[in-house]
């Protein structure tokens, strides 16, 4: 016996994944509410990535990094972070600044 095909419904959008924060290989997350008070985590874990880039800022290598985290990062999760930092200071920068830094 042959099983229906599923039935796809064109008179809404696909359902969307849980978060609105999604990236390069699904890394990094935004939880709801109720988890790590809504603020991303790297996926399958409940690391807050702020507490990453913490460890990041205060020199710590990335080995170290994974191994305090018992090895649920990989250094890419890690530099993945650092880019998505990257991009929100080189977006938000101008709101940041209210005056010109003249060098």
């Amino acid at each position: 016996m042959r099983a229906n095909p599923p039935r796809i419904r064109k008179d809404r959008p696909p359902r969307q994944t849980r978060g609105s924060l999604r990236h390069e290989g699904d890394r990094i997350r935004n939880q709801p509410p109720a988890i790590c008070h809504g603020e991303p985590t790297f996926r399958g874990t409940r690391i807050r990535v702020a507490d990453v880039l913490e460890q990041v800022e205060g020199g710590m290598a990335y080995g170290a990094i994974i191994e305090e985290w018992r090895y649920a990062l990989t250094s890419d999760a890690i530099a993945e972070a650092v880019r998505m930092a990257r991009e929100a200071l080189v977006a938000y920068a101008p709101k940041l600044v209210s005056e010109p830094v003249i060098a």
